[in-house]
């Protein structure tokens, strides 16, 4: 006899940021942000993204003894990325279900 799993919740992010937020950035200057993970009972396997040329994702970590997982994305925009960019960003957990996605406005500036 097989007994069915219970439900357990999709993974979520943890950005710190409200989902469409516009976060401006001077060309040239690095601009990094955390991204925090969590799921209640898996662990996070990946961070999957949508994002502008250039944007980098640390390695993803996992918090000692807990659900927890954060990596950082980083970029320096250049002078030809001037304008809005959109950075879409999700969890994935070991079952590969996935969060829901949130999107920032990356708005680069002149210096």
């Amino acid at each position: 006899m097989e007994f069915p799993q219970p439900c357990r919740e999709l993974p979520s992010v943890l950005s710190g940021l409200s989902d469409r937020s516009v976060v401006f950035i001077e060309a040239k200057c690095k601009w990094t942000q955390a991204i925090i993970a969590k799921s209640t009972a898996l662990r996070i396997s990946e961070i999957v993204t949508a994002s502008p040329p250039g944007l980098s994702l640390s390695g993803l970590t996992q918090f000692d003894n807990s659900f927890l997982s954060y990596t950082y994305a980083s970029w320096t925009p250049d002078s030809t990325q001037l304008g809005p960019h959109i950075f879409c960003y999700a969890a994935v957990d070991s079952l590969g279900r996935m969060s829901a996605v949130e999107c920032l406005v990356l708005s680069v500036t002149r210096v």
